[in-house]
């Protein structure tokens, strides 16, 4: 199961859903949310190993050839 959380427009919560969708589904996050400190502020929130940050040059293609049969929420 993938569930995707997606907005051109920003500040409208789409961060906080997905974070608390995830927790909810004991999913793994992926977010391309790193560079204004958002990322370390969802991992508290998260179960140890639930987040997957993507950075720079990264493919969301990687992801899902890594952990193939996981559920799996993505915030971008």
């Amino acid at each position: 199961m993938s569930v995707f959380f997606y907005s051109i427009k920003g500040g409208q919560g789409k961060t906080t859903h997905a974070v608390g969708y995830a927790r909810y589904a004991e999913a793994l996050l992926v977010t391309n949310d790193f560079e204004n400190g958002t990322a370390e502020i969802y991992q508290a929130a998260l179960p140890q190993g639930t987040i997957e940050i993507l950075k720079p040059g990264q493919s969301l293609t990687s992801v899902f050839v890594r952990y193939p049969s996981e559920r799996i929420v993505v915030d971008f």
